[in-house]
């Protein structure tokens, strides 16, 4: 049987990619590192839910032998590359024709930052194995934005790193639409995606946004790199991925991840979602009430 599996199914794309995939009907299965923490998909039969484990490649070994010959592959971190390298191997020493690979802006405008750096050498360990591939290179996750509901709450400044730059940001569910679209439909070769919203727009401006559909006030204060690092710290990031993840943020400054690009019209044949459409469908997840905050549809993901 064809089928196709998809990686890191527990986090926020993995999920909409299965959704999406569960929703045309296609065989699919779901390999996550923790199992019981993957979301079936409402209204649909079970998805065949694996243990994979990028640091024991016989659990993934196993999952590609369940007939799958198309891959969605979400990896982040430090460990990125490491873990690229395996699976790019095992997904071609078990046949898989076409995978999607999600990847980061940075590399399409050749940052030089840690994450960029990481996914620039995943996806080189995936042409090298030979793969058909497609590289999904989006830009900053709008869903990032969720990191600054504990300030809202408390009414506090909402710390920001360059706060006045713009950032060609985008939906998370754009990503997934993209990635199920060459998952249904590969276009074989390599080729990569820059992926973006329809504006570039600053943390300052999302930050307005949000106000005024909360209608409420919500401040935010500048800090610096050195700043922003302890406080990732402090939700409990390693000292390397923090900075990584604050090098991204101040990429702007450097001419890195504020241009836009028409890749989701070209793909799905529509616009892509604006931050004000992503903040009005996740309102409830900077509200007070915590019974309505549960509600909302996805949380953050670090990588991005």
């Amino acid at each position: 049987m064809s089928r196709i599996l998809v990686l890191g199914a527990s986090g926020l794309l993995g999920r909409h990619v299965l959704d999406r995939l569960v929703r045309s009907q296609v065989a699919v299965v779901a390999g996550a590192r923790r199992p019981e923490s993957v979301q079936q998909p409402d209204g649909h039969h079970p998805v065949p839910v694996l243990h994979v484990d990028y640091d024991q490649p016989e659990t993934l070994r196993h999952a590609l032998s369940e007939g799958v010959d198309r891959l969605f592959v979400l990896t982040g971190g430090p460990d990125g590359p490491r873990h690229d390298q395996t699976i790019a191997s095992l997904a071609a020493e078990s046949g898989v024709r076409h995978a999607v690979k999600i990847s980061a802006l940075g590399v399409h405008e050749q940052g030089r930052d840690p994450i960029s750096t990481w996914h620039r050498a995943g996806e080189s360990a995936f042409t090298r194995a030979g793969l058909s591939c497609s590289f999904l290179r989006p830009g900053a996750f709008m869903s990032n934005a969720l990191m600054w509901r504990t300030s809202i709450e408390r009414d506090a400044p909402i710390a920001l790193v360059a706060p006045s730059l713009p950032v060609a940001c985008i939906d998370p569910r754009d990503i997934a639409d993209v990635a199920a679209q060459l998952l249904h439909h590969p276009r074989p070769g390599v080729t990569g995606y820059p992926l973006t919203g329809p504006a570039a727009i600053s943390p300052a401006a999302q930050v307005a946004t949000l106000a005024r559909l909360l209608d409420r006030h919500v401040a935010f204060q500048e800090v610096t790199v050195k700043q922003a690092i302890h406080q990732f710290i402090g939700y409990g990031m390693s000292g390397e991925l923090a900075g990584a993840v604050v090098a991204t943020m101040d990429s702007p400054r450097r001419g890195i991840g504020h241009r836009t690009y028409p890749t989701v019209q070209e793909v799905l044949g529509r616009a892509p979602r604006s931050f004000e459409d992503w903040a009005t469908d996740h309102l409830c997840a900077f509200r007070p009430d915590p019974h309505q905050r549960g509600v909302t549809k996805e949380t953050h993901d670090p990588d991005h």
